[in-house]
């Protein structure tokens, strides 16, 4: 076992409580290796689901990481070991569910996919790039780490592209601070959670003075969180943007939209 693996680990309990803590929040998570050989560690199978409602998961996480072997494939692929879990295990993924991956990797991307041809595929099974995260702990020398396996820059690599494209984060693998970075993404991936938006259709403009949100017939506050709100209007993106889902704690909830169209 290596040191990034031992340092995945050690902060396997700071890492799930950011997620156990908001009991709202449902959320499942997989584990995959970069060998492209490998069955999926964790998560994928549905016989061997890892999700909110899961027991001892500090404990079956840690084991599984455990289980990640150090003496697989030459190279080292992100991209493809994603593309084909989500292929072999099309229930993974919930309809209209936020899907974010972390990658802890020393090595530069090596699936032979440029970023463009891997958000193009993702969006196949997440719908849309809106719903799509991508965050990275890597150990690119162009940023001050140590060559591990390989010297590679990050800037211009697909990984900062991706990252890019999809307002990630890259944090560096040979930064001591490792937890830190765990929990920075952690509170990220659940803000991508808690504000999700709802946009208008094309060609449809409301009248923002007009919207009325309705949840089980009652009026959700507008306004910012930090003044009792649940939700905004966006005029640049033409949606509603909730900072929180307090409100709706069951699996299938919905809200109810009221607009006058903007004359």
């Amino acid at each position: 076992m290596d040191a990034h693996q031992k340092n995945v680990i050690a902060n396997t309990g700071k890492f799930l409580d950011i997620f156990t803590k908001r009991k709202h929040i449902k959320w499942r998570m997989g584990l995959i290796s970069t060998d492209t050989h490998d069955a999926p560690y964790l998560g994928f199978d549905p016989t061997d689901q890892f999700d909110n409602n899961s027991t001892d998961k500090i404990r079956r996480f840690q084991n599984s990481v455990k289980l990640m072997g150090l003496g697989g494939a030459s190279d080292e692929k992100v991209f493809t070991p994603v593309l084909s879990a989500l292929r072999a295990y099309p229930g993974f993924l919930r309809e209209g569910s936020v899907f974010t991956m972390i990658a802890i990797t020393d090595a530069a991307e090596q699936s032979g996919l440029d970023a463009k041809d891997f958000l193009d595929l993702l969006r196949r099974f997440a719908g849309s790039q809106h719903r799509i995260g991508f965050f990275g702990i890597l150990n690119p020398t162009d940023q001050g780490c140590t060559e591990t396996d390989g010297a590679w820059n990050y800037r211009g690599s697909p990984f900062e592209e991706v990252i890019k494209a999809t307002q990630g984060q890259m944090h560096l693998l040979c930064d001591a601070n490792f937890s830190r970075h765990l929990m920075d993404i952690g509170e990220n991936m659940i803000t991508r959670f808690e504000a999700k938006s709802l946009p208008f259709p094309d060609g449809v403009r409301p009248n923002p003075a007009s919207i009325r949100v309705l949840f089980h017939g009652l009026e959700l506050k507008g306004g910012v969180r930090e003044r009792g709100g649940y939700w905004t209007y966006n005029y640049r993106a033409n949606a509603v943007q909730f900072s929180t889902l307090d409100f709706a704690v069951g699996d299938h909830e919905s809200v109810r939209i009221e607009y006058a169209p903007e004359l």
